[in-house]
């Protein structure tokens, strides 16, 4: 019973990591960030489109909803 609650509380926190939301408030300045790095505005544009992607196709496995920035900012490079 209590792996079958924890298992519950888990999926209620992935529900929670709101993808979108991240993106609205954090998309600018990952892209600058990216830019700094790879020297090249649609490189850089691509890049954080592509960890966001991966973000939001990983949403499930993310265990605290408060880590997706995180998550997202590792992908595109700035660790």
């Amino acid at each position: 019973m209590e792996v079958e609650l924890l298992t519950q509380q888990e999926d209620l926190a992935r529900q929670r990591v709101d993808v979108a939301s991240i993106f609205a408030e954090h998309h600018v300045g990952l892209v600058r960030l990216a830019l700094f790095m790879v020297g090249d505005q649609a490189t850089a544009e691509d890049v954080v489109q592509e960890a966001f992607e991966r973000t939001h196709a990983g949403r499930a496995r993310l265990r605290d909803a408060d880590k997706a920035l995180t998550y997202v900012r590792r992908g595109a490079g700035g660790g």
